[in-house]
């Protein structure tokens, strides 16, 4: 999936948000699983504070995210108080003594998640609000950063839930005896 950003990657951990959730980072494993995937390295320690503050992390970039207005909203406030804390928990590059640095790769949960919570202050100090986006496929909830020239993307991926949607466009037109799209 192609969110445009390593925090909107965090908030798609929650599949379908609406109706029966499903918390795709629910154990020490797929929080592993997930970090390798978005590409901070691996093995991380995955203790339960560490998950715990990860999702917490993840619900607060989903509000910030989702917000239309910020200023006197006590939810928002708090968000933002969740990412800024977080943030500050980066631990900085290391020399070793085989003269390389010790990279994110080999942090600990406090420096991943910190990773997360700049990703997120950047996105979210950069982007207008409307370029953050909820995908248009129905079941989908994944958020994306809406980067096209025409600012007018729908979907999270095409490959997935823009393809969906057209197949589904396709049949009812089939099942309705609409002809179908193109040259005949």
């Amino acid at each position: 999936m192609s969110t445009g950003a390593l925090a909107l990657s965090l908030v798609a951990t929650v599949h379908q948000r609406r109706g029966a959730a499903t918390d795709l980072i629910s154990t020490a494993d797929e929080v592993a699983a997930w970090c390798e995937e978005v590409g901070l390295g691996g093995p991380h320690p995955t203790s339960g504070p560490m998950q715990t503050r990860l999702r917490e992390l993840r619900e607060a970039i989903h509000r910030l995210a989702t917000s239309p207005e910020w200023t006197g909203d006590e939810a928002v406030l708090s968000a933002i108080d969740v990412l800024n804390e977080a943030a500050t928990r980066l631990a900085p590059p290391e020399l070793t003594s085989e003269r390389s640095v010790r990279t994110i790769a080999d942090a600990d949960g406090a420096t991943v998640i910190a990773a997360i919570a700049l990703d997120a202050i950047e996105l979210l100090s950069t982007c207008s609000p409307n370029q953050i986006r909820e995908c248009a496929n129905e079941p989908c909830t994944s958020l994306f950063v809406d980067r096209s020239q025409a600012g007018r993307r729908r979907w999270c991926s095409m490959r997935t839930c823009g393809n969906r949607a057209h197949v589904a466009a396709h049949r009812r037109r089939r099942a309705s005896g609409e002809p179908p799209d193109g040259p005949t």
